[in-house]
C-alpha cells in the first residue's frame, strides 16, 4: 500500500509542475494574440468620413454591368460638355473624369448659385 502514500515531496514537486505548465500556457496564449499594430477609426454608418484618406493596401476590382458603365460614361460626358460646369472643374477633377470608367472617382463640383 506504499503506492497511494504521498509524500511530502512529490506534493510540492506536482504543485510546482502544475504550475509551471500554467505560466508556460498563458505566456504562450498571449504571445500568439492579436496586437493593435494599425490605426483605430471609430466611424458611424450614415454619418460623414472624418479622417483622413483611407487606402487600401492592395488593389480590388469592383465589377460594375455593362448598363452602369455606360450611365457613367454619359453622366461624365454630360459633365465636361457643359461649359457652365467646364469652367468651375478643376483640372486635376478634369483628370480624374477622363480616367477609365471601370475606374472610381469623386468629383466635386461647386454649386452655382
Amino acid at each position: 500500500m506504499n503506492k497511494f502514500k504521498t509524500s511530502e515531496d512529490s506534493y510540492w514537486r506536482n504543485l510546482l509542475t502544475r504550475s509551471a505548465l500554467v505560466i508556460v500556457s498563458v505566456v504562450i496564449i498571449v504571445w500568439f494574440l492579436p496586437r493593435n499594430s494599425g490605426p483605430q477609426f471609430r466611424y458611424d454608418v450614415g454619418k460623414p468620413w472624418m479622417y483622413g484618406s483611407l487606402i487600401a493596401k492592395f488593389d480590388f476590382p469592383i465589377y460594375k454591368t455593362d448598363e452602369a458603365i455606360k450611365a457613367e460614361q454619359d453622366r461624365k460626358s454630360r459633365l465636361l460638355s457643359s461649359t457652365k460646369n467646364t469652367r468651375m472643374v478643376s483640372p486635376a477633377c478634369q483628370k480624374i473624369m477622363s480616367l477609365p470608367s471601370s475606374t472610381v472617382c469623386i468629383v466635386c463640383i461647386r454649386q452655382v448659385s
